[in-house]
């Protein structure tokens, strides 16, 4: 966490209160710019060095939008394009969402798309954009609106707007999201016959498949776990190995005695705010399979797929958590697919070291699911 020290700061009445009266949080609007215009200075005074050398990012994967104003949003105005310094700003924002949010790359630059999209609603205090939208877009848009005023200093201005328009945070109510649960699935194995479809087209995917079957992660944790197994493999090996009486890792991934990967060691990978995985249990024989294979990219495994048939990822979790009630409980999928908060029994008294047939019984399933996804 950042340290902060207390400082004094003139500002001319009219601007101030200007600023009080639109929502602006004066504070963290002068220290971001004051972090822009640091690196401004450093820039010229370093005209070698680039803003980017010490970031993941690279030139042809910065945001453009060259044409947007790097200036702090007044969330009234409108004000004119600034030229080359939008770029910087974006960049900034990118970092800003990745460090203080811990928001993962791929989300970080949604956002900032998004952001970069629909800025002008904060700038004219104007949400009908967002009314159209569906539920799932017009969150992810309220998200990134939100990120975008609190790093510009207007998130008193931003909430307003929201309780203005009315905008909810929640989406599709409850009674409708298992409506469309119950509408979208025609057929109960066209889940699985849709993952052959995926294997079969393209037999590369086919290791990387089973591994989401079996386990139920979410497809950015299955790419994640994937190029995790492949990393170890090739290095300190992917068979785990404890120490201080196991509460320590040394090396490896895949707890070889329980058969599980366990995830929580890599807590910058699987344990974020609101989506985790702490374990799954999967077959050695496709750990060893995957371990053997090349790294995936999350975006090149999406357009691919989606090239060949439409994209169901998320339908393969489900359908891994509602076929595994024939053999586990409520409690222990919960589990299994990292939701640990949803209640007090899951927060404060739930321990799978208790259950001593739940690896046997996860299995039994496994062996069901590997039977339905088995390319003739």
């Amino acid at each position: 966490m950042e340290k902060k020290v207390k400082v004094s700061v003139v500002i001319d009445k009219e601007t101030y209160e200007k600023a009080h009266k639109l929502g602006v949080n004066v504070s963290q609007a002068c220290t971001n710019y004051l972090k822009q215009l640091n690196q401004a200075i450093e820039a010229a005074n370093n005209p070698n060095k680039s803003f980017l050398a010490s970031d993941s990012f690279t030139k042809e994967e910065e945001w453009t939008g060259r044409d947007l104003n790097p200036r702090l949003l007044d969330c009234e105005s409108s004000p004119k394009p600034n030229g080359s310094g939008d770029s910087l700003f974006w960049v900034n924002f990118e970092k800003w969402l990745n460090r203080e949010d811990q928001h993962k790359p791929y989300v970080a630059r949604y956002m900032v798309g998004y952001a970069k999209t629909f800025r002008h609603c904060l700038q004219d205090k104007n949400l009908d954009a967002l009314l159209s939208l569906s539920h799932g877009k017009k969150r992810l848009v309220m998200a990134s609106l939100s990120a975008l005023a609190k790093f510009t200093g207007v998130y008193d201005c931003w909430k307003g707007l929201v309780k203005q328009y009315s905008l909810k945070w929640s989406g599709k109510s409850k009674d409708q999201v298992v409506i469309d649960r119950l509408t979208s699935i025609r057929d109960p194995e066209e889940i699985w016959t849709w993952i052959c479809s995926v294997k079969r087209e393209l037999p590369g995917l086919t290791d990387f498949m089973d591994l989401m079957a079996v386990s139920g992660l979410r497809f950015g944790e299955a790419v994640n776990s994937y190029n995790l197994i492949i990393k170890l493999s090739a290095s300190e090996g992917v068979e785990l190995v404890l120490n201080n009486n196991g509460k320590t890792r040394t090396t490896g991934y895949y707890n070889t005695e329980k058969s599980t990967l366990e995830h929580f060691w890599f807590e910058e990978l699987f344990l974020r705010r609101t989506k985790k995985a702490f374990i799954s249990f999967v077959p050695k024989e496709i750990v060893e399979k995957i371990g053997k294979s090349e790294p995936l990219n999350l975006y090149g495994v999406q357009t691919a797929v989606k090239r060949c048939v439409p994209l169901r990822f998320s339908d393969v979790r489900e359908a891994h958590g509602t076929f595994l009630t024939k053999f586990l409980k409520p409690s222990e999928i919960d589990f299994l697919h990292g939701r640990v908060t949803g209640s007090v029994f899951m927060a404060n008294y739930f321990n799978p070291a208790l259950i001593g047939d739940l690896r046997t019984r996860v299995f039994q399933g496994i062996a069901e699911i590997q039977a339905k996804v088995l390319l003739e």
